[in-house]
């Protein structure tokens, strides 16, 4: 430093420092607890010094360079001279003065390490928070505190935005890009490679958006994403490839019922896992998602005889702090082989053993191979897919909640009980759901049976199992209300 100090003279401020590392007497540092630093966050504020010393770490330095656009006055910048650095060129021309090779650089091992973000994309651990671009901000909480915050995101959103954000880091790695300061050109050059190279579709380049946005942070949020460049590659991108238009299918639950009640169930905790994840989705037409709430510990199950109550756990996809989905009341039913309560109950007695595997493990749905733990949506869903498959029908297992709904409608079923029973939360879009499927409608031949024909005669899901067991109860759900219990 004092051969710059002499060439140039003597800064007044160190902007990248702590008490240790300062080469002057003023300094900012990125450590809250620092007292003796003039402020915290070099870039919380705008740079009006006559001469300022900045080293940052290199993965700081297009952040550097975008906020020296607003600066005023001279910056001593000590940079590495790697030649393939994309930021290079940006500094030299910036540089009043041609860059000055410094042979032998003054190097302190703790220079860096009160800085926000990591040397490089492949030190960042995208699952934990403090590592994400406004992780500094949370580097002082405790794990309590960092658990409650990331409770702010559904374990689902989470699961979806990983890959995405590790897609992120590998490619910012490659072309050599700071991962947590993005430029708009950067963000929209990655969403094109996601379309051209990884031939990605439009809504999933969407989902990669909003997962590298919430990795970013809020600082991110207008200069890169909402940017005009990333918008038209957004825009580029859904016009080269667009949504080619598909015929909805409605296919008829009572079918899968006649198949359920004329096949009568192995003794296999896959074939009862299956038979009651199906008859519970037609039963309710709510999410998929929503069979992972289902618990059976006393908080949430009772077993009254003739009735089987289930309050769901929260995490459904309509729970906030104030509502939640309402609970599920179970009747027997005359056919076995559709009879709720008897497969929930021959259920919890056939992975009675598996279950005792894993302390505490209360799902209702467990996994019937390999590691025992709570069945995923995937799961329960692949088991749907069988029955339906076997049944006739090809379609998703999510199809069960609008095949419900759409035959409640076609029933004449009371539109308030189509969905207080599924869990729709907005009328408008639920009806809108049921009008779209009814528009689309059509006869279409299955190998075995028609899916659905507006004409036809259909036993009423109500009449196969009644829907008055499954009416809104309870808003409440936990603990168990008092009308279970007498």
């Amino acid at each position: 430093t004092r051969e710059v100090f002499i060439r140039w003279g003597r800064p007044e401020i160190d902007l990248f420092a702590t008490k240790q590392t300062a080469v002057v007497k003023n300094y900012v540092s990125i450590d809250c607890k620092d007292r003796s630093a003039n402020y915290i966050d070099a870039f919380s504020r705008p740079w009006r010094h006559q001469l300022a010393w900045v080293f940052p770490p290199p993965n700081l330095l297009p952040k550097v360079l975008t906020h020296l656009n607003s600066a005023t006055g001279v910056y001593l910048i000590v940079a590495p001279e790697w030649p393939r650095a994309f930021w290079l060129q940006d500094l030299e021309i910036q540089g009043i003065r041609s860059p000055t090779r410094i042979t032998e650089p003054e190097r302190d091992p703790d220079r860096c390490h009160d800085v926000t973000g990591s040397a490089s994309s492949a030190d960042i651990d995208p699952e934990s928070l403090e590592n994400w671009g406004w992780g500094s901000q949370i580097k002082d909480w405790s794990t309590r505190e960092k658990d409650l915050l990331k409770n702010s995101w559904r374990q689902s959103t989470l699961c979806t935005y990983l890959p995405a954000i590790k897609r992120w880091l590998s490619w910012c790695k490659s072309v050599q890009i700071n991962p947590k300061f993005p430029q708009p050109a950067e963000v929209a050059k990655f969403l094109i490679n996601l379309f051209l190279h990884e031939n990605l579709s439009y809504s999933t380049i969407l989902v990669h958006k909003s997962a590298v946005l919430t990795f970013c942070g809020p600082h991110a949020e207008q200069q890169s994403f909402s940017n005009f460049i990333v918008k038209h590659a957004l825009k580029a991108i859904s016009v080269a490839k667009p949504k080619a238009p598909r015929l909805t299918l409605i296919w008829d639950p009572n079918v899968v019922l006649e198949w359920l009640s004329s096949n009568p169930p192995k003794d296999t905790l896959f074939e009862i896992s299956r038979r009651t994840a199906t008859i519970l989705l037609l039963a309710s037409g709510r999410r998929v998602h929503d069979l992972t709430l289902l618990k059976i510990s006393s908080d949430f199950f009772c077993d009254s005889g003739d009735n089987i109550y289930l309050i769901p756990a929260f995490g459904s996809k309509t729970d906030t702090h104030s509502y939640r989905q309402s609970a599920w009341k179970l009747s027997k039913h005359n056919d076995k082989n559709l009879c709720p309560v008897t497969l929930v109950r021959f259920l919890i007695e056939k992975n009675r053993s598996r279950r005792l595997e894993v302390e505490g493990l209360d799902n209702l749905f467990i996994t019937v191979c390999n590691k025992t733990k709570a069945a995923s949506r995937t799961v329960i869903g692949n088991w749907v897919r069988t029955v339906l498959k076997q049944s006739g029908i090809n379609a998703p297992p999510g199809s069960c909640r609008s095949a419900v709904a759409s035959l409640g409608w076609s029933d004449n079923q009371p539109i308030d009980d189509i969905l207080s029973r599924a869990d729709n939360k907005h009328v408008f879009t639920s009806m809108l759901y049921v009008f779209r499927r009814h528009i689309n409608m059509t006869v279409l031949q299955n190998n075995k049976t028609d899916i659905m024909c507006r004409e036809g005669k259909h036993t009423a899901l109500q009449e196969v199992l009644p829907g008055g067991n499954y009416d809104v109860q309870s808003d409440s759900g936990y603990p168990l209300p008092c009308w279970v219990r007498h």
